[in-house]
């Protein structure tokens, strides 16, 4: 097809473009400007029964726009299906909010902005806006000014206890004042979320904790404390 509805870069460079036919991906866009070389366009192919053939992604969906989160994943907005979410190669569907199954209130959705700092995605459709707590933010070049929420962690409270101000998918482990190891992740670009329990998912006992931040190479380092009371 030759009409392109929207377009967006993620961070890996690649132009992930939304057409009246589905998505296709330029891999390589710099090669657009060079001559004789291949710009590596391509259609995501989605093989769910392994039969070795599969469907194009979202084919035959008209996309009316595409954002990247903090963390490189993809929403794409539809004139007739809502939104998709999708890992950041996008062949493994995360959400698929409709009409019928979420508080979306219409399958045709416009628009999709992110506010990188709380993570907050608003859906523009045609008969108005509506709002989704994300998880990714975008993530901080260093480590600074690297928070917990809430904190202290109160008795009865049972929703995720955020870690912000990170470096993009900083490796986060969060340990007892003895030292111990009660839980990992990785950020979520700028944000990692622990829900308050142990590798069991066991609540952990009231106390202190300690949040270890280091970046991938290790170069850029935090900590903060997190107090848990129950």
């Amino acid at each position: 097809t030759e009409t392109v509805l929207c377009f967006a870069e993620d961070k890996d460079g690649e132009v992930w473009i939304g057409t009246n036919e589905g998505v296709a991906v330029l891999y390589s866009p710099r090669n657009l400007f060079e001559p004789n070389r291949n710009y590596d366009a391509q259609r995501i192919i989605i093989d769910d029964d392994g039969d070795g053939l599969g469907d194009p992604f979202l084919g035959g969906e008209a996309v009316n726009d595409i954002e990247v989160d903090g963390a490189n994943k993809k929403w794409f907005a539809t004139a007739n299906s809502g939104v998709f979410y999708t890992s950041d190669d996008g062949r493994e569907e995360i959400y698929h909010f409709t009409s019928e199954n979420s508080p979306l209130i219409s399958n045709n959705v416009i628009d999709i902005e992110i506010d990188d700092e709380s993570g907050m995605v608003y859906f523009g459709t045609d008969q108005g806006i509506v709002s989704f707590q994300g998880v990714a933010t975008e993530g901080s070049d260093f480590n600074d000014d690297v928070f917990a929420y809430p904190n202290p962690v109160e008795p009865g409270y049972t929703g995720p206890i955020l870690i912000r101000g990170l470096v993009t998918n900083a490796q986060v482990k969060i340990t007892d004042v003895e030292g111990n190891i009660v839980y990992e992740t990785v950020a979520e670009g700028g944000q990692a979320i622990w829900s308050g329990r142990n590798f069991d998912g066991q609540r952990v006992k009231t106390g202190v904790y300690l949040a270890y931040i280091t970046d991938e190479l290790g170069t850029s380092t935090a900590i903060t404390k997190i107090l848990v009371v129950n």
